[in-house]
């Protein structure tokens, strides 16, 4: 049997389509469909490829009967093989395969014939070689790629946490192979003061040094602390009002803060503002408004006017891995975003499972091109959903070992040794295992801790506003608790800490606007609560 022949990128890539659309069963209903040259609509466009890859495969290559354990490994004789002839010619060839993953790559040294083994592993589908296929490609599923095909704006959410900072190098780097043409830019969701020092600073000169555009949004009414004090007002005004409800937002048993189940950190602050950014991409000009302005890397600009829709279609890349949570490992790899989607495109009630989430975003994409592209689709994306911790640092350039040596040198001290030339934000570099807020709800209780020793004035904030209302920041911690902790950190390491990061650019330096905010955002009775240190710091 003739298990190997040549191919274009173009005819493996309807194969891989083929194999997407039609499930287990996808030799037997191929083969009926160039028996009766009626396709699906998900494939019509690829009818002259897949012509021609049955022709260049030979009569016999897809004849054998699907495999029950492995469908796909036993899909094309055994296993698959394509000889891809790839261009530019300077790419040498690779060797093209099926596997109960997808169809993946390895470099050809020798002759197809020569370099075929006897055995096979699973692969996941990478990207086309020119994008390191010797390393665990980002996932690309073929509705992300025929959108991107389409000329979608590629939006890459940003934070500046070592995932998204990884997935914006590795899905630049693939929009530039792939040659795709629709706009890209980098989304950050400002949350306002809760916000590790020198984030935004952090993502602006990665993404200068990228050339990727920065669009930066914040909620009008506030940050994520103004929004946690506007929740304490609300509740002080039902109580007021002897259950009345008064205050103009709906109470009940919610907690103050952000939990888990009420995640409203999100919804308010990151996910409603990206959306409005998501709905003004297509032909209607992106900053357009007689009413509010964007932020650009450069100015602060006020939130999209929601009446400048456009017809649009948006692949907006999010930096989750499964790997982080049992939660997380259950989420679909690609999704419709509602926000953003038209009425009729988006996922009906109810629909849950990973798998169906996926194909309702295939089927998606086809009813929007087939009704003439009309109303507007954001398809949600996770490129490194399957990518382990070792891989991200890889991306950014730093091994784990070497992560564990800065923070070595950070914990003694020696803050400029520690922090010059680390590609990531500091705050990994101090010892926490992730970068959220700088005190956030859903941390672990070391990175907590490490969040209220070094941004001392955002935990003193949140440290009154629990004594002041009566909830503690988790059901298990109170911040105020972490007084000693914070006071007991020497104010001379302090101040070289701070020495360091103006230093290497890192931070900008304090705005005395935060302190005049924080004192008057503070009945004079709190400040009952400074120690002398703290107010050294302050006018510092």
């Amino acid at each position: 049997m003739n298990t190997t022949f040549e191919a274009t990128n173009s005819q493996y890539y309807a194969l891989e389509m083929a194999r997407e659309t039609f499930g287990r069963q996808w030799k037997a209903k191929l083969r009926v469909c160039w028996e009766t040259g009626v396709y699906p609509r998900s494939l019509s466009q690829y009818k002259a490829e897949l012509q021609q890859v049955r022709n260049g495969g030979g009569p016999n290559w897809l004849t054998q009967s699907d495999s029950t354990a492995n469908p796909l490994g036993a899909a094309v004789g055994p296993l698959c093989r394509v000889a891809i002839a790839l261009s530019p010619p300077s790419h040498s060839p690779r060797l093209w395969s099926t596997s109960s993953r997808g169809i993946s790559q390895t470099p050809l040294s020798r002759s197809p014939a020569q370099a075929m083994p006897s055995t096979t592993a699973s692969l996941q589908l990478s990207f086309f070689p020119m994008v390191q296929p010797e390393k665990e490609g980002l996932y690309l599923p073929p509705v992300i790629r025929q959108a991107m095909d389409m000329g979608a704006a590629l939006v890459v959410s940003v934070s500046g946490g070592k995932d998204s900072d990884a997935m914006l190098v590795a899905t630049v780097k693939a929009y530039r192979a792939m040659g795709w043409n629709g706009p890209i830019f980098a989304l950050f969701c400002d949350l306002g003061r809760i916000e590790w020092a020198g984030a935004l600073e952090h993502i602006r000169s990665r993404c200068d040094r990228l050339g990727v555009r920065l669009v930066v949004v914040k909620r009008p009414q506030g940050g994520l602390v103004d929004r946690w004090r506007q929740r304490f007002e609300a509740i002080a005004a039902k109580q007021d009002s002897d259950g009345s409800g008064g205050g103009g937002e709906k109470v009940g048993d919610t907690p103050l803060w952000s939990s888990s189940q009420n995640r409203y950190c999100t919804s308010h602050l990151k996910e409603q503002q990206a959306d409005k950014v998501l709905r003004k991409i297509g032909n209607a000009p992106l900053w357009s408004s007689s009413q509010h302005r964007y932020c650009t890397s450069e100015l602060k600009e006020g939130q999209a006017d929601k009446a400048l829709r456009s017809h649009s279609l948006v692949v907006c890349a999010l930096g989750i891995r499964k790997e982080e949570s049992s939660n997380r490992a259950k989420k679909p790899g690609v999704w419709v975003r509602p926000g953003p989607t038209t009425k009729a495109l988006k996922e009906p009630a109810g629909m849950s499972l990973a798998a169906e989430r996926e194909q309702w975003a295939a089927d998606a994409l086809s009813s929007w091109v087939e009704t003439g592209r009309k109303g507007r689709l954001a398809l949600n994306w996770l490129p490194i959903f399957r990518w382990p911790l070792r891989r991200v640092w890889e991306e950014l350039g730093v091994s784990l070992d070497e992560l564990e040596r800065r923070q070595q040198l950070f914990g003694k001290g020696q803050y400029v040794e520690a922090l010059d030339g680390f590609p990531g934000h500091w705050v990994y570099v101090s010892g926490n295992s992730r970068m959220s807020c700088s005190m956030c709800v859903l941390a672990s209780g070391a990175d907590i801790r490490n969040g209220a020793i070094l941004n001392p004035l955002t935990w003193l904030e949140l440290a009154l506003l629990e004594l002041e209302s009566g909830w503690s920041f988790k059901a298990d911690l109170w911040l105020a608790s972490l007084a000693e902790l914070v006071s007991q950190f020497p104010l001379e390491r302090r101040r070289q800490l701070l020495h360091a990061l103006y230093t290497l650019n890192r931070v900008r330096r304090w705005p005395p606007s935060y302190s005049l905010h924080l004192l008057a955002a503070l009945a004079p009775a709190m400040t009952m609560f400074w120690s002398e240190t703290f107010l050294i710091f302050l006018k510092d």
